[in-house]
């Protein structure tokens, strides 16, 4: 059995925790990353079947890491899905090509159909 892999980036620990348990529960592997810098860490040693991406980080956020991410040949190869309190940023990453952007706060079902749409789990999961 092969799971997909989500990569969360979000400086918000509590968040990470959360999402993670959540998404492990729903048979998904899962990393985490605590900005971009680490998530660039972790890209050396796997590519994700999809990134969960916050804006707002410490370090680097995720309007530098979406530009590594493009710098890298990495887009649009690993779908992103953009997690952000910042109601003007749906405008300001419309440019990046970005799968998704989900407002927080955002309703945990709504999070997982979009992460089930974009990286399916197979039915032997």
């Amino acid at each position: 059995m092969i799971n997909k892999h989500v990569l969360l980036v979000d400086d918000d620990e509590d968040l990470l925790t959360l999402l993670q348990w959540v998404l492990k529960t729903k048979s998904y592997e899962v990393s985490t990353a605590e900005d971009g810098l680490v998530a660039l860490d972790r890209l050396a040693q796997f590519t994700p079947d999809l990134i969960l991406l916050d804006l707002m980080m410490p370090r680097m956020d995720g309007y530098a890491f979406m530009a590594e991410l493009q710098r890298r040949g990495l887009r649009p190869d690993i779908p992103v899905v953009i997690l952000s309190a910042d109601i003007n940023a749906r405008d300001q990453v419309k440019h990046m090509g970005i799968e998704s952007f989900l407002s927080k706060p955002y309703d945990l079902p709504v999070l997982l159909a979009t992460v089930a749409r974009l990286v399916p789990l197979s039915p032997l999961s």
